[in-house]
């Protein structure tokens, strides 16, 4: 049983990542659901890892489904950062999920990938916390509409 389900899960993540390159303007809700994905296998990875148990097979096949994971959302990203800021909108929401060293850290491969998304990210949060500080309302606040500008002006 668990053999089948391994397959189909990554048949499922082949035909993510061979698309993953032909993405532009992706919709915010199938951004959320990617970034949600990914945030799910993270946990799974601790949880694993926690245990302890003899888990070893179960924890590489989830680092091979995370590193999977991350190189698709780096594959969309790669086609032009402004033709896909709903992604960069929902990892931005996520910012500590890619800056996890204690997941990351346990396959180089998710190490790479991770480290390269995660400079991206620390790039537009610079870009919108600039935004925060200069805004007029003294509060802070920036909208939705000026973080998407701010991804599409500073691509």
């Amino acid at each position: 049983q668990r053999v089948s389900n391994s397959f189909v899960v990554r048949s499922a993540l082949a035909v993510l990542a061979n698309t993953a390159s032909h993405c532009e303007h992706i919709e915010a809700v199938p951004a959320e659901k990617l970034v949600s994905l990914v945030e799910l296998v993270i946990k799974r990875c601790r949880k694993v890892s926690r245990s302890g148990k003899g888990q070893t097979e179960v924890l590489s096949f989830l680092y091979e489904c995370l590193g999977t994971l991350l190189e698709i959302v780096a594959s969309v990203l790669r086609k032009g950062l402004e033709k896909n800021r709903n992604m960069v909108y929902a990892l931005l929401h996520r910012e500590s999920l890619i800056e996890s060293p204690d997941v990351l850290e346990g396959s180089p491969r998710c190490h790479v990938v991770g480290s390269r998304l995660s400079t991206v990210l620390t790039y537009f949060s610079g870009c919108v916390d600039e935004a925060k500080a200069a805004a007029i309302d003294g509060a802070g606040a920036v909208s939705i509409d000026q973080i998407n500008r701010i991804i599409v002006s500073k691509s």
